[in-house]
């Protein structure tokens, strides 16, 4: 299992099902070192990440979004994350979830409201 963002398997997390915990989980703003950019390495706004997969809560918090790993292949590239999916319900994500990954859920996906809920600003 290759994790994207420096972390080992199982260095933080759960054991049993090999996800470990993203070093920003519940972060509502970025901090330095850290990218607003959904894509990159270092986005601030990661849910759970197990194996090359990973959900995060889009910019705009209105989606959940599951990613896959894409290790870069251009000169200077490093890993990026594809979206795959954009589910605003926990039980279409976690479908969606065990669809595309044939991994464990994520304890952290448990934790999650039923439905995104957006803010009427």
């Amino acid at each position: 299992m290759t994790e994207c963002i420096g972390i080992q398997p199982n260095e933080v997390g759960n054991s049993a099902t090999g996800c470990t915990k993203p070093p920003n989980l519940g972060q509502e703003k970025s901090v330095p070192g850290q990218s607003r950019c959904e894509g990159s390495e270092a986005y601030y706004r990661v849910i759970a990440l197990c194996g090359n997969y990973r959900v995060i809560l889009c910019k705009d918090a209105i989606q959940w979004i599951i990613q896959r790993c894409i290790r870069g292949r251009a000169r200077g590239a490093g890993a990026r994350w594809k979206a795959l999916r954009h589910p605003t319900t926990k039980s279409v994500l976690i479908r969606d979830w065990h669809e595309l990954t044939a991994l464990p859920l994520p304890p952290e996906i448990d934790k999650l409201p039923a439905k995104i809920i957006r803010n009427a600003n």
